[in-house]
């Protein structure tokens, strides 16, 4: 009897969503690490005069 009030996949759709939960935070951490880095960049090539605006990075490729 218990079987038959037991909803399927919701094994499934518990793993799918902490996939999801992982692959969220990942991606923050990603994003604040750019933004970081950015900074640190912006911050060093105006200690040495030069115009933060005139330099570009893609840290992500």
């Amino acid at each position: 009897m218990e079987q038959a009030r037991k909803e399927t996949g919701k094994g499934r759709r518990r793993a799918l969503w902490a996939a999801v939960a992982v692959i969220a935070i990942a991606a923050a951490g990603v994003t604040g690490g750019k933004i970081v880095l950015e900074r640190k960049v912006n911050e060093l090539v105006a200690q040495r005069g030069g115009k933060a605006g005139s330099v570009e990075v893609d840290f992500l490729g």
